[in-house]
């Protein structure tokens, strides 16, 4: 099964679950996914589609957990069983459904608010699941699904939402009309939601039970949550440096944490133009200068450092903090390819513009900062291709910062609340970025060299 881009656009508009984080590419990058992902109740909708010949019916009462995303593009396994479909990949599930259990149970919606349940456009979600694979399909599922989808998305939790399980039953022939949606209980600090709904539909009444994580996005930094951890100062003014991925997550806060030290801080980034706005806004135009480009382009990068070398005339220190999406990768024949990719554009992120900065560093006698990972000490299984990069790049820059006799400084930061790992297992015990920002600046006041005299003659 492998959905695409195009089958994602037409189940938005289909069900009016417009959610950004499946239809604006923008908003996505600046999730932990990296890119869109496919709503979970078109995921279920195409792996039902998908069933072979004799296969329990697709009909309520169903219950779906969504525990991995699926990206469009992306090719995946369904494999039904007798009372359930698994959609995996890599031999990891991504999204179980089960058929059955109780077809009678307590309304979720009761004592809920009115809410405005709409009309999915159900033509076109038949003609969707018959580009699917699928010859008939059950109404109430179609529609279910989309409201379920929509409930989500657009309603509660809504624009950060992020789906984790619905579970759809019909009771036939009430005759009831409307919607119902009803909070039935919600973590404060996980993020996790609970919500039940109920809509008058074609065969009856239909209720959704809906657990959602509901994302919180993760604050940039400010002066004030900056100074919290490191006192502002001068200590660095006049010497300019280079942060790669420096616009959002550990790497803005390293951007903010320099230039309250007064750095001139180049900002090597690929296309968060709001982000760099801000940090612009909140730290100094004079202090955060803005280098716009794809760290994978070895032109682009060449030249985006010769233009901040050319202005700052010296590169006192780089802090390489630029790393794609962290993605979980299980060791699986599906799975190796994909890993090896993402492997070679973490690897790539890193020592490219490393090779870019380097001649200037080591002309320029600056110090160097990698961004690793604690990972390192406990790897995940499905995190091997992450962690595998990270040793493969520290080996690069401690190999060449001994070269270059340049003072380094590898550091394996612990989960912070940045984007890169937005979920409710870090909910609780992330670090803030400020505050590990604050200890390596605090590393390159102890070892940066004063800027040198640049007037007319001092120096050829």
């Amino acid at each position: 099964m492998m959905l695409t881009a195009h089958h994602v656009e037409r189940f938005a508009r289909a069900s009016g679950d417009v959610n950004p984080l499946h239809t604006d590419e923008e908003f996505a990058h600046r999730s932990p996914f990296g890119r869109p992902i496919a709503h979970g109740c078109l995921v279920v909708l195409a792996a039902l589609a998908a069933a072979p010949p004799g296969s329990p019916p697709g009909a309520p009462p169903i219950r779906a957990s969504f525990l991995r995303p699926v990206f469009p593009g992306t090719r995946y396994r369904v494999r039904w069983g007798a009372d359930r479909v698994v959609v995996e990949h890599g031999g990891e599930p991504a999204v179980v459904i089960r058929f059955g259990g109780t077809p009678v149970a307590a309304d979720p919606s009761a004592g809920g608010e009115p809410f405005p349940v709409g009309e999915p456009d159900l033509a076109e979600l038949r003609s969707l699941v018959a580009d699917l694979g699928a010859n008939t399909f059950d109404d109430d599922v179609l529609s279910g699904l989309a409201v379920c989808s929509r409930i989500a998305g657009v309603h509660q939790p809504g624009r950060h939402g992020l789906l984790t399980s619905a579970t759809l039953r019909t009771r036939r022939g009430t005759g009831a009309t409307g919607g119902r949606l009803r909070v039935l209980s919600e973590d404060r600090r996980t993020g996790i939601v609970r919500v039940g709904a109920g809509w008058g539909s074609r065969s009856g009444w239909t209720t959704a039970e809906i657990t959602a994580f509901r994302r919180r996005p993760a604050p940039a930094p400010s002066a004030a949550s900056t100074a919290a951890h490191l006192p502002p100062g001068e200590a660095l003014r006049g010497t300019h440096v280079v942060v790669t991925g420096g616009s959002r997550g550990f790497g803005a806060a390293m951007t903010a944490a320099l230039a309250t030290q007064g750095a001139v801080v180049w900002v090597l980034y690929a296309r968060s133009d709001d982000a760099v706005a801000a940090l612009r806004a909140e730290f100094g135009r004079d202090r955060v200068r803005p280098l716009r480009c794809d760290a994978t382009d070895p032109h682009a990068v060449e030249q985006a450092v010769r233009v901040a070398r050319r202005e700052a005339r010296t590169i006192a220190g780089a802090v390489l903090c630029a790393t794609p999406p962290l993605l979980p990768n299980p060791v699986h024949v599906d799975a190796v390819l994909p890993a090896v990719g993402q492997l070679g554009r973490a690897l790539t992120t890193s020592l490219l513009p490393l090779a870019a900065l380097l001649p200037w560093l080591a002309a320029d006698r600056g110090w160097l900062v990698f961004t690793s990972t604690a990972a390192l000490d406990n790897p995940r299984t499905d995190w091997l291709h992450y962690t595998a990069g990270k040793v493969a790049a520290e080996h690069y820059v401690r190999h060449l910062a001994s070269r270059h006799r340049l003072p380094l400084l590898v550091t394996r930061p612990p989960a912070m609340r940045t984007e890169l790992t937005n979920g409710p297992a870090t909910a609780l015990a992330a670090r803030a970025p400020e505050e590990v920002a604050a200890d390596v600046t605090r590393w390159v006041l102890d070892h940066h060299a004063p800027p040198p005299d640049l007037s007319a003659g001092a120096r050829p």
